[in-house]
């Protein structure tokens, strides 16, 4: 049963880390930020009266709903997907293989451990939410509605991080993987769906087309965010109409689960004996023309050419990065044959930056995910110890590991320039922003380099080192607009508030674009009050630029503090037992006699 040893185990740990207690505070704290700002929404300019305060309550429910599962499709995949990998790191799981323990038992006591936890933070919300409720405006079907869907995706989140956790041999591995995953289902579907009925393809795959069409509308009533926008934000809908729109998602949920607790329990021991007598060295690298000569930069070499796969996605992440990219250069690639004209190639241009500015932000969140991996790994496979017991500087260590991963976001440069140069072809006014928009993708994956880096140094293994950067990356990047909107929500309005968006990274990396399509447009952008964009671009990059020379700095002068590593740098007024004085007065450890016993009398 799953209610044994490791459950209780799990349990009695799982309460001592002080994470779950943070995440539980943060997610509150968000709940309230929520709570306030839509009241301010909707108090501001109605009077207040009974249908008022439903309206208001109403809002932050929706709110609240949107909230909560956001939470559980980023916080779920980071409680469960580190389960069983993160035995495999600190090499204890083969303790539980070799004991009296089932496979059912290890993956059903560590996903019940873990689902309760998630449980906890979720509740946490009900307290706020009760508060919200006195008010009135808020159906109890709606209420069923989101607690029911809350439940169902986090148990497929849940069983799909654990399956995925089964077959990682590293919690960064699971991590990548399972996001990878969940992003790859939440959009691929969304674009399939609106791309594949307007693709002109002949009549012998009109067939193929209707069934693609007809899967995609099965995939997307599994979406939960889909369901939940059709539900909640649509017509009000009677008990019956909510379960005709909740039992697809449903059975699909729970099948999922099904699916993947049946895989975990069954391949546990086999993905382990799989591995078990695979090296961890990285794979070869075909031909001489992309592996030249070590040199005298071997750190430098080792970075770019030696640690090429130092992040195994699997053949199942693989599939849903591939799925992404299509998804991205497929509807571009159309919409490119099918607009023509001034106004098509604006319109194009237009979607393009969109895109791209969606492409980029996931690609920034990539390189700072393979950063903070970068020294941690080292830890993880042993040879950390090695690396810094060499002659090498930590300015040589540090620059090279910052270089290497900036060389690894050459894939994403390249689709980057794919999608610009549609943009360019179709509109020639374009050319003037790729400049711009190649110097903010560049100075925000150094910045996201050097804060993985710096949190890659500091903590002791990946898990922690990833949940670090991409809380405060996230925080940076974009998430404190969160805690800034009731400022703005009771400011003027005036042209002063565009300076909160200044380091906004979507922002940043779609004005280039967007300014290169309003100067097609009218022949002139920055005029009036557009000024303060302007000023929010120019201070966003330099504060980016600048933050990531500083992390940079702080991990080049702070290296042997942060690696541990003894210098061999005497302190001052320090000298050895040698130099001193021969008079000098030394310390004398006189060992007391030892104790006589004496024998007992005969009988």
């Amino acid at each position: 049963m799953f209610a044994g040893p490791i459950f209780a185990v799990e349990v009695v740990t799982g309460a001592r880390r002080a994470r779950y207690y943070i995440v539980r505070v943060v997610y509150a704290s968000i709940l309230l930020v929520t709570m306030w700002i839509a009241y301010t929404e909707a108090f501001y300019g109605n009077p207040s009266n009974i249908r008022a305060d439903a309206a208001r309550a109403a809002a932050f429910f929706n709110s609240f709903a949107v909230v909560q599962l956001l939470a559980v499709l980023l916080i779920g995949p980071a409680m469960v997907a580190g389960t069983i990998a993160q035995e495999r790191e600190r090499r204890t799981i083969e303790y539980l293989l070799t004991a009296d323990l089932s496979n059912s038992e290890i993956v059903l006591g560590k996903l019940a451990a873990r689902l309760l936890y998630i449980i906890f933070a979720l509740l946490v919300g009900l307290p706020i939410l009760a508060l919200v409720g006195l008010m009135g405006g808020v159906r109890p079907e709606d209420q069923l509605l989101v607690f029911i869907l809350t439940t169902s995706t986090t148990l497929a989140v849940s069983s799909l991080s654990m399956a995925v956790s089964v077959w990682a041999r590293r919690t960064r591995d699971a991590m990548a993987r399972i996001y990878l995953i969940l992003i790859a289902l939440l959009i691929v579907p969304l674009v399939a769906r609106f791309t594949l009925p307007w693709l002109p393809v002949p009549a012998w795959l009109e067939w193929a087309l209707d069934w693609l069409v007809y899967l995609n509308e099965g995939l997307l009533a599994m979406d939960p965010i889909v369901v939940f926008y059709a539900v909640l934000w649509g017509d009000s809908l009677s008990v019956l109409e909510i379960w005709q729109q909740l039992w697809p998602m449903l059975a699909g949920h729970l099948l999922t689960s099904l699916v993947c607790l049946l895989l975990a329990v069954t391949c546990l021991r086999r993905a382990y004996l799989s591995s078990a007598g695979v090296s961890e060295q990285p794979g070869k690298v075909r031909g001489k023309l992309w592996r030249p000569p070590v040199g005298s930069r071997a750190m430098l070499w080792k970075e770019l050419f030696a640690e090429r796969r130092s992040m195994r996605l699997g053949w199942v992440a693989r599939v849903a990065v591939l799925l992404l990219v299509a998804s991205a250069l497929g509807p571009s690639v159309w919409m490119f044959a099918n607009t023509g004209g001034t106004a098509g190639g604006t319109l194009f241009a237009g979607q393009m930056v969109a895109m791209s500015t969606f492409v980029a932000t996931l690609g920034v969140v990539m390189v700072a995910a393979r950063a903070a991996t970068s020294v941690t790994a080292e830890k993880e496979r042993d040879c950390w110890v090695s690396l810094i017991s060499t002659p090498l500087s930590g300015g040589e260590i540090v620059t090279a590991k910052l270089l290497g991963n900036l060389y690894s976001a050459r894939w994403l440069f390249l689709m980057m320039a794919l999608l610009w140069g549609l943009a360019v072809l179709r509109l020639p006014e374009f050319l003037l922003a790729v400049p711009f928009l190649a110097t903010t993708l560049l100075v925000l994956c150094l910045f996201a380099s050097c804060l993985g880096l710096i949190f890659s140094l500091w903590c002791r293994n990946s898990l922690r080192s990833l949940g670090a950067t991409l809380g405060v990356g996230v925080y940076i990047g974009g998430g404190y607009m969160f805690c800034c909107m009731p400022i703005l929500i009771g400011s003027s309005g005036g042209d002063e508030v565009i300076m909160f968006f200044s380091a906004v990274i979507p922002f940043l990396l779609a004005l280039p674009g967007v300014a290169a399509v309003e100067i097609a447009q009218s022949g002139q952008f920055f005029q009036g009050g557009e000024n303060f964009v302007f000023v929010a671009y120019v201070f966003g990059m330099t504060g980016y630029l600048v933050a990531g020379l500083m992390l940079l700095a702080s991990c080049v002068g702070n290296f042997d503090s942060f690696a541990g590593r003894n210098t061999g740098i005497r302190p001052a007024g320090y000298r050895p037992r040698s130099a001193r004085p021969a008079g000098a007065a030394r310390a004398t450890i006189v060992q007391p006699p030892p104790r006589r016993i004496n024998p007992p009398p005969p009988d």
